[in-house]
């Protein structure tokens, strides 16, 4: 068996695009992971969910575990409105409208 034409090929163009695809490949799987494990902090964080913002931070799962959670685990009913009637609630009205200038 010849080693010279084995290192040969892994050297030629044919390597080189396999690992350009390579390296698109991971790049998209980091991308994918980032915005997945975002999501889910985010949320975690959000809801006081300590255990899950411990276990999403150190696990490395490719997004598996953020979408697990981020789909099934989240709290969801709350809205950016119903908080602030909820923590600020509405004046009464006065009884006389001051005049403008």
């Amino acid at each position: 068996m010849d080693y010279t034409a084995v290192i040969g090929s892994i050297i030629s163009g044919n390597a080189a695009e396999l690992g350009l695809i390579g390296g698109l490949v991971i790049l998209a799987l980091v991308v994918w992971t980032i915005v997945w494990k975002g999501l889910a902090l985010w949320h975690a964080a959000k809801n006081g969910h300590k255990i899950w913002f411990i276990a999403l931070l150190i696990l490395n799962t490719v997004g598996i575990l953020e979408i697990i959670y981020y789909f099934f685990f989240r709290k969801k009913g709350q809205k950016g409105q119903q908080i602030v009637e909820e923590n600020f609630p509405a004046k009464e009205a006065e009884e006389e409208p001051k005049e403008a200038l």
